[in-house]
Parts: structure tokens; C-alpha cells; sequence
């Protein structure tokens, strides 16, 4: 991979890149920032579209706010209804997320967490390849 470097909006040769960025590197945080924003925007993106549906929280008569997702430094949560096209839908964006960023989506260590009367339980989790 090949990179360059913007000098007053102006290319400024080009350089080989002779290893990743490791844990410890100073553009890391800046990096995952970015790549996080854009999975936001991805996600924003679906449930605009109306193929996955945010999750309302608080009381109707007093107020609820809509999640549709929430990421922090070492967890990214994102809502949505128990339902198989939308949970398929999910799959499909981590599966794309991970071909424009390298990053993927480690299911081993991540939850499906149900709430509520959710009868296809073992579908749902099949689709993300979870054990119930």
C-alpha cells in the first residue's frame, strides 16, 4: 500500500507502508475514531432506509429517546428489532464494514442479547453463527 501525505492541500510524494499500525501507535485513537464514525454513518444509513429499526427507551407519556447504536472505546452495541431480515441485515453491514476497513467483527466474543417475548431464538442466533 502506497501513501501520501496532504502539505497546505497539496500531495506531497508518495511512501511504501512497511508494517500496520500497532496498538500503541500515536494515529491509532485518531484512526479508530474515524473508522467508527463511518460504521455510524453505515448503520445511520440502514435504519434510514428502513431496514433496521431503532430501539425506543423511556416512557411514551413522559418522553423516549431512539437508539440505534451506541459505540464506546472497546464495545460497539447496536439496536434493533428481533427479527430475522433485520438481524440479517446486521450481519450483512458487519460483513461489509469489515471488506472497506480490514476490521472484522470478532463473533466469538460478541453477545445477542434478546429482550422481551422472542420465540425464534435459535434462528436469530444461527444467522450471526451463535450458539443459543
Amino acid at each position: 500500500m502506497r501513501f501520501s501525505i496532504l502539505v497546505n492541500g497539496c500531495p506531497n510524494g508518495y511512501f511504501n507502508s512497511s508494517r500496520g499500525l500497532k496498538e500503541r501507535d500515536h494515529l491509532s485513537p485518531l484512526l479508530f475514531v474515524l473508522v467508527m464514525k463511518a460504521l455510524s454513518k453505515m448503520i445511520l444509513a440502514l435504519m434510514n432506509s428502513g431496514f433496521i429499526e431503532e430501539f425506543s427507551v423511556g416512557d411514551p407519556n413522559r418522553g423516549t429517546i431512539n437508539l440505534s447504536h451506541l459505540l464506546f472505546a472497546d464495545y460497539t452495541l447496536i439496536f434493533c428489532e428481533a427479527k430475522q431480515n433485520q438481524v440479517r441485515t446486521l450481519r450483512a453491514l458487519l460483513l461489509c464494514f469489515e471488506a472497506v476497513s480490514s476490521l472484522k467483527a470478532n463473533f466469538d466474543k460478541s453477545e445477542l442479547v434478546l429482550m422481551g417475548n422472542v420465540r425464534n431464538i435459535r434462528q436469530l442466533a444461527s444467522i450471526l453463527g451463535r450458539k443459543v
